[in-house]
């Protein structure tokens, strides 16, 4: 995987314009970019791009008292409406879930389907993340709804409300963290997009999550007997690719950028 030492390119006066006036990037040290390769196309809010997105593994969770892995992992009616920001909203849908359910006397019972809503993350430059329900924005996270899983024939329903990971980022939300890690990887185009591309690779971004301490509380079916229904022990981990079709994505980290330069520099003999 490599990093950006470039920005992606010449974008739009009035797409940079509209990001700054949102976004303030220019004080921080990493935003997500995006570029359309479609001679006079541009990314806006107005006009925003499809994103698709791929899962890289396995996708692990624990809800409630239930750990459970999805082997599929796919964008779901989600769009990028800026060339640049310093944050990055995606719905994805998790498919092929299986759990097993635990009883009294330690035995396991199933495999039982795990049912997903979609989850919606926006991801910050910094490394948090805000994840919840269905958002009232298709370009951004916006009064998320509750996350709602059905777990098979038992009929227990969970919830995660949405949340901050980690819940410190609320009130410190410039500092480090590394819930999620960002990189950017070059991949050949596909067939019907390497028109737009020529000789050169397409750019995809690379995401990385390890959310923990998610709370959240089961109800209905054989979850009514859980002594306790609110837990705060979830976790997602999982690494998803997400590309812009005929269009480059990726994060960009200036002060690597930087570092990376003078390495590269010659030197005096």
């Amino acid at each position: 995987m490599t990093i950006r030492k470039t920005l992606f390119g010449l974008i739009s006066v009035a797409a940079l314009l509209g990001v700054f006036a949102t976004t303030a990037i220019a004080q921080e040290p990493g935003a997500f970019e995006a570029q359309l390769k479609r001679p006079g196309k541009y990314i806006s809010e107005e006009k925003p791009a499809p994103i698709k997105a791929t899962n890289v593994g396995p996708q692990e969770f624990q809800m409630s008292f239930f750990r459970f892995t999805c082997a599929k992992a796919t964008g779901s009616h989600t769009k990028i409406g800026f060339a640049y920001s310093n944050t990055f909203y995606a719905e994805v849908r998790f498919t092929q879930c299986w759990t097993y359910f635990k009883v009294q006397n330690g035995n396991l019972l199933g495999p039982y389907r795990a049912t997903l809503q979609p989850i919606d993350f926006e991801y910050h430059w910094n490394g948090f993340a805000e994840f919840g329900g269905e958002s009232e924005s298709n370009v951004r996270l916006v009064d998320p709804g509750e996350v709602y899983v059905k777990i098979g024939s038992t009929q227990c329903e969970i919830y995660w409300e949405p949340q901050t990971i980690p819940s410190k980022a609320i009130k410190q939300p410039e500092g480090e963290y590394s819930s999620a890690v960002y990189s950017t990887t070059e991949v050949t185009p596909s067939a019907k997009e390497q028109k737009f591309f020529g000789d050169e690779l397409q750019k995809q971004l690379v995401v990385s999550s390890d959310l923990k301490s998610i709370k959240s509380y089961a109800e209905g079916g054989r979850c009514e007997n859980f002594k306790k229904e609110e837990t705060s022990n979830g976790y997602y981990k999982g690494t998803i690719q997400y590309k812009v079709p005929n269009g480059d994505l990726g994060f960009y980290q200036p002060y690597q950028a930087e570092e990376e330069a003078a390495e590269e520099a010659p030197t005096e003999e």
